[in-house]
C-alpha cells in the first residue's frame, strides 16, 4: 500500500479551537506524507437513521443506493487505520475521527439525525492519489465550485486535482479553480452518479490516473468533524467550506474561459501552457512519495519534451541544493520504495563527500571508437577498434564526470614546443590572459551580433504585425462608423415605426369607442324592433280577429237574407244551392273569382251613390232618407229594413 516510514510529527502545531484558521495551501510530500494511524476510529452505533417516507433519494442513480460500505465495524475501520495515512501531521489528530458505517447506509445520504457533521470518503483517495486531511484550501475551493461533495467527485478527476497541485507546487504556482477548470470540463450524465471531469478537446493538461478506476465504490466511511477541527471545514460563520453531502445540482459547464481569469491567474496560464503536456497524473502524484518530489516532477517534464530541457536542469540543481543527507527521513530497517523510471537516472551527490555517485542503468547502445597506438615506432602504428560502455551524464556538460583535460594531446613539433619552453611563467600567464580576453571579446560580439539579428528578425515581425494590426484597425473602424450609421438608421425607423404604432393605437381606441356606440344604438334598434314586432304581431292577430268576425257577420247576414226572403216573399230556399261563395254576375252565377274587381253588381250602384252622399251630405245612417224607404217599400211593401 504506502511503504513508507511512519512519521512522529513531533513538531508539526497542533490546531487550536481559538485560534484564526489558517490556510492550508501545500500538499504534504516525502516523509511529511507519510503519518501512519492516529486518527480516532468509531463503530457505526449512536446513529439511527430517521424512517424514510418513499424514496428521499430517488434522484441518485440505482448503482450508488445499491452499494453498502465495506467498513461497517469497529474492527475493520481501526486495522485500516493502522496502516493507512489520513491526516497531514499529527497536529490534526483530534480534529477528526473516521466512523464506520451502518449496514442501511448509503453513501449518496445525507447528515439525517446525526450529532455531528461528517462527510463520506473513500479509502482510494488516501493510499492511491495520497489526499490527506485536512484538504488544502484549493481542494475546498473545487469541490465548492463544482458543489459536489468528496465522494460524490469521481476518483480519476480527484487524481486531476492533485496531480494539478503538485505540477503547481514544482512550478511555484499558486493553484486556482479558474486555472484548474480552464483545462477541464464536467462531463453530463443523465442519472444522478459520481461526476467526472474531462480533458478540454486539444488543450489537456494532464491523462487520466486509470482508464477504469475499479474496485473503489464499496470502500468508504465517514470523516466526522469534531469542535476542534471545524475551523478547517467551516468558515467563520459556521457554513461548510465545501458541500458536505452529496447534492442535486453539480455544476455543468462546458468550457472555462479566459475572461474569468485574473491577471496572475493569465501569467500562470502562459507557463502551463506552454510545457510539452500532457503530463501523467499517476506519474506525478507518485513523486509524492519521495523527499525530492519536486526535481522528480521536472524530471518528468524534461522526459515529456524533446531531449533534455531546461526543467530537468533546474530540477537537479534544486535536488543537489536541498537533497537532505542519507540518514534524514527513514525508519530503520524500512527500505524506501522505488518508482519505475524510463528516463536517464540522476546524478546523486552525497553530502558527505564530494565524490560523485551514478546508478547503473542497462546498456541500450554501443558505439565503435578509435583507439591510436602511442607507439614512438612508426611502422607499428595501428589502429583498432574497441567497444566502450555509455556513461550517464544528466547534467550534460556542466557535469562533473564530463571532463577533457586528460584527454588532450597537442601534436606540436619541435620548433612550436621550444617556443612555448623558453617562455617565462610570466610570459605565459599574460598570454594567457590576452587570449582569454580576446575569446571573450569575440565571444561577446558573436553573441551581441547574434542577438541583434534575432532582434531585427524580432523587429521585422512586431513591424509586420503592426501592420496587420492597423489594417485591421482600419478595418474595425471602418465597420464601427457603418454600424454606427446602421445604428442610426435603425433609431430613425424605430421612431417612426412608434409614431406609427402610436397613430395606429389612436385609431384603434377611436375604432373601439366608435364600435362602443354602435353596440349601444344597435341595442336601442334592437328593443324597437323587438317592439314593432310585438306590436305587429298584436295587430295581426286583431286583423286575423276582425276578418274572422267579418265572415262570421257575413255568413250570418247572408243567411237572414236567405231567411227573410223566404219569410216575405214565402218561397222555400230548401233544397237550393246557395253558395256564399258565388254571385250573380251579367245574368249568371259565378264564383267570385271569375267576377272582375272593378266590376259593379246589380243593387251595388244605388249603395255607392248612398254611401257618396253620406260622405257628402253626411247622412246620418240610423235614420234613412224617406224617398229610399219609399222606393224600398213600394217594390216591396213587406220588407222592413233594419
Amino acid at each position: 500500500m504506502e511503504g513508507r516510514g511512519q512519521n512522529t510529527g513531533g513538531d508539526a502545531p497542533g490546531p487550536s479551537s481559538t485560534a484564526e484558521c489558517p490556510e492550508v495551501t501545500t500538499i504534504p510530500y516525502g516523509d511529511e506524507a507519510f503519518v501512519y494511524g492516529n486518527v480516532c476510529g468509531e463503530g457505526p452505533g449512536g446513529r439511527i437513521i430517521s424512517p424514510i417516507s418513499g424514496d428521499e433519494y430517488a434522484w441518485a442513480a440505482r448503482e450508488v443506493k445499491e452499494l453498502r460500505s465495506q467498513f461497517r465495524s469497529r474492527a475493520v475501520i481501526t486495522n485500516w487505520i493502522e496502516n493507512s495515512c489520513v491526516l497531514r501531521t499529527l497536529g490534526y489528530q483530534s480534529c477528526i475521527k473516521l466512523i464506520a458505517c451502518r449496514d442501511d447506509e448509503r453513501v449518496c445520504y445525507g447528515r439525517e439525525n446525526a450529532s455531528d457533521e461528517f462527510f463520506y470518503c473513500y479509502a482510494a483517495l488516501f493510499y492511491d492519489l495520497y489526499l490527506r486531511l485536512p484538504f488544502t484550501t484549493f481542494q475546498m475551493d473545487v469541490l465548492r465550485t463544482l458543489n459536489v461533495a468528496p465522494s460524490q467527485l469521481h476518483p480519476n478527476s480527484w487524481g486531476y486535482v492533485q496531480a494539478f497541485g503538485v505540477l503547481c507546487r514544482a512550478l511555484g504556482i499558486k493553484p486556482t479553480v479558474g486555472l484548474f477548470l480552464y483545462f477541464f470540463r464536467c462531463r453530463p450524465v443523465a442519472t444522478k452518479g459520481w461526476v467526472s471531469l474531462i480533458s478540454e478537446p486539444g488543450n489537456a493538461l494532464l491523462e487520466l490516473y486509470l482508464q477504469s478506476y475499479r474496485n473503489f465504490k464499496e470502500k468508504f466511511f465517514k470523516v466526522s468533524i469534531t469542535d476542534v477541527g471545524r475551523r478547517y471545514f467551516f468558515d467563520g460563520e459556521g457554513n461548510p467550506r465545501f458541500p458536505l453531502y452529496w447534492t442535486q445540482d453539480p455544476l455543468r459547464f462546458t468550457s472555462w474561459s479566459e475572461d474569468k481569469l485574473t491577471i496572475e491567474e493569465l501569467e500562470a496560464l502562459s507557463v502551463l501552457t506552454s510545457l510539452p503536456r500532457p503530463f501523467s497524473s499517476r506519474q506525478l502524484i507518485d513523486c509524492l512519495e519521495f523527499d525530492d518530489a519536486e526535481a522528480r516532477v521536472f524530471e518528468i517534464m524534461g522526459r515529456k519534451g524533446s531531449g533534455r530541457s531546461w526543467f530537468q536542469s533546474i530540477g537537479n540543481e534544486r535536488a543537489e541544493v536541498s537533497r537532505p543527507g542519507p540518514s534524514a527521513g527513514h525508519a530503520v530497517g524500512q527500505p524506501r520504495p522505488q518508482v519505475p523510471s524510463t528516463g536517464p537516472v540522476p546524478v546523486v551527490l552525497s553530502a558527505s563527500t564530494d565524490e560523485t555517485t551514478a546508478a547503473e542503468v542497462p546498456l541500450v547502445r554501443k558505439r565503435k571508437m578509435k583507439a591510436v597506438d602511442t607507439s614512438r615506432e612508426a611502422s607499428k602504428k595501428r589502429k583498432e577498434v574497441v567497444e566502450e560502455t555509455e556513461r550517464p551524464l544528466p547534467l550534460g556538460v556542466w557535469d562533473p564526470a564530463f571532463t577533457l583535460g586528460h584527454k588532450v594531446d597537442l601534436k606540436m613539433d619541435a620548433s612550436e614546443k621550444k617556443v612555448v619552453e623558453n617562455m617565462s611563467e610570466q610570459e605565459i600567464a599574460d598570454t594567457m590572459l590576452e587570449m582569454t580576453t580576446r575569446a571573450q571579446a569575440l565571444a561577446w560580439h558573436l553573441a551581441y551580433a547574434s542577438d541583434r539579428g534575432m532582434v531585427r528578425v524580432e523587429l521585422e515581425k512586431v513591424r509586420t504585425q503592426l501592420k496587420e494590426l492597423t489594417e485591421v484597425h482600419a478595418a474595425c473602424d471602418a465597420n464601427q462608423k457603418s454600424a454606427e450609421q446602421l445604428l442610426k438608421e435603425a433609431e430613425t425607423l424605430l421612431n417612426d415605426t412608434r409614431e406609427a404604432g402610436l397613430t395606429l393605437r389612436k385609431e384603434r381606441d377611436q375604432m373601439a369607442s366608435e364600435l362602443e356606440q354602435a353596440k349601444r344604438a344597435m341595442m336601442v334598434l334592437a328593443r324597437e324592433r323587438n317592439e314593432l314586432k310585438a306590436e305587429a304581431s298584436e295587430r295581426n292577430e286583431l286583423v286575423e280577429e276582425l276578418k274572422d268576425a267579418i265572415m262570421i257577420e257575413h255568413t250570418r247576414g247572408f243567411r237572414k237574407a236567405l231567411r227573410q226572403v223566404g219569410h216575405l216573399l214565402q218561397v222555400s230556399t230548401e233544397g237550393v244551392e246557395f253558395d256564399i261563395q258565388k254571385d250573380v254576375y251579367e245574368g249568371q252565377l259565378k264564383p267570385l273569382n271569375e267576377i272582375p274587381e272593378d266590376a259593379v253588381l246589380e243593387g251595388e250602384e244605388d249603395e255607392e251613390v248612398v254611401t257618396n252622399t253620406e260622405h257628402d251630405g253626411a247622412v246620418d245612417v240610423g235614420e234613412p232618407a224617406a224617398e229610399t224607404v219609399g222606393e224600398v217599400a213600394g217594390d216591396t211593401p213587406n220588407i222592413v229594413i233594419d
